[in-house]
């Protein structure tokens, strides 16, 4: 019995060493075309229908940013794990989420924006929710 559950105790380590992902993985789970479909701040929320042309568009190291269709931003990006979003976005977030820090064009000192994949869907939070200064952008694949 001891052996058994030896096993599975080893087993379970090795399998959640192995899911661990490298910051640079998550660049390319992020890689392509996001429509905007959703601000929400403390006291609002706006909703994009979809086909807006207000999009994200992301390779493996740059992006450009549309309005309207119209390009109004491009550079580069960089992916870092960060496990300080609870404490930029003044929220209680579930430990595995937001772990991940979007950083656009090298400027390291530009507000915090954290970033969560679900399904088809790219959050980015930035600012402190306390202060009524955190805003979440949502955008979905296209």
């Amino acid at each position: 019995m001891r052996r058994i559950a030896m096993t599975i105790l080893l087993s379970c380590t090795i399998f959640s060493q192995a899911c661990k992902k490298d910051p640079g993985d998550a660049a390319g789970i992020i890689e392509g075309n996001w429509e905007l479909v959703r601000i929400t701040g403390n006291r609002a929320t706006v909703n994009y229908p979809l086909g807006n042309g207000n999009l994200l568009k992301l390779t493996n190291a740059t992006y450009e940013l549309f309005e309207n269709g119209q390009k109004v931003k491009s550079g580069t990006y960089a992916i870092v794990e960060d496990p300080s979003a609870e404490t930029a976005v003044c929220l209680v977030l579930p430990a595995d989420q937001y772990r991940n820090r979007i950083i656009y064009d090298d400027d390291y000192n530009a507000a915090k924006k954290f970033f969560q994949l679900s399904k088809d869907t790219l959050s980015i939070i930035s600012g402190c929710f306390r202060s009524d200064a955190g805003t979440n952008v949502e955008y979905v694949r296209r």
